[in-house]
């Protein structure tokens, strides 16, 4: 389920709007210092700046979570962070056996396989890929047509290069970037007044876990356009908090 674009804008204006009052209330006795002055409100596009910056930070770094527990063979850990990329994951993407593309534009592919054939792909580099591809030209007994193993390198992000060549068509896991989100509004041309469109509306691709997550970034991201320092200090004390809650 999508994290409503509409509810984020507002908790966010919300939480700019209390520490500005907040900043403004000062006990009796207390020194009276130079006051620094600090917007208590974004714009509709300054947010929508923020908002795609924000989602595009947790899908990278959620994604380098991904691929390090695969690395290391953690796979417990592995899952986890699966859960929470599945919005961006498509299952079966047709690869093409001739060309080596891999359609529906692929951000990273997780696997190659061809069930039909019984063929799971091994990803190697593109040295170890040539090496083994002049071993099986050398080498007259080396079973071309039923080898050890099938392998593949990544050409670029959405191309694939085989050996051996496929039989059919192969199947890949991938994941796709997610799409930029978008608080939609209208503007009313006699009063000028800015108001929230439903139709015009893209919200966030991002699992629902990652909500808290998102709007300290957002809140990190307004502080520091704002030149508002305790703004962003608190939103990083926040989002330690959330991180601390979410290992326990």
């Amino acid at each position: 389920m999508a994290i409503s674009i509409d509810s984020v804008y507002k908790e966010v204006l919300n939480v700019i709007s209390n520490e500005s009052l907040e900043e403004n209330i000062k006990p009796l006795n207390t020194p009276i210092a130079p006051k620094v002055r600090h917007r208590d409100h974004i714009t509709p596009n300054e947010f929508n700046l923020f908002a795609e910056r924000a989602q595009l930070d947790i899908f990278e770094n959620t994604l380098h979570d991904y691929k390090q527990a695969i690395l290391t063979g953690d796979m417990e850990n592995a899952e986890l962070v699966k859960e929470k990329l599945s919005p961006f994951i498509t299952e079966a993407a047709d690869v093409n056996k001739s060309t080596g593309v891999v359609s529906s534009s692929p951000y990273w592919i997780i696997k190659v396989y061809d069930v039909g054939n019984s063929v799971y792909y091994e990803e190697v580099d593109i040295d170890y890929f040539n090496k083994v591809k002049a071993f099986a030209s050398a080498k007259a007994f080396f079973p071309s047509s039923s080898p050890k193993h099938h392998i593949y390198y990544r050409k670029d992000t959405s191309t694939v290069v085989f050996h051996p060549a496929p039989e059919a068509n192969p199947d890949a896991d991938i994941v796709t970037s997610p799409s930029s989100p978008k608080w939609g509004s209208a503007t009313n041309v006699n009063t000028g007044t800015v108001t929230y469109s439903s139709g015009a509306t893209v919200d966030f691709s991002l699992h629902k876990s990652e909500r808290g997550t998102l709007v300290n970034k957002i809140l990190e991201l307004a502080g520091i356009s704002m030149m508002n320092a305790p703004l962003s200090e608190m939103t990083l004390r926040n989002e330690s908090t959330n991180v601390e809650d979410k290992i326990q």
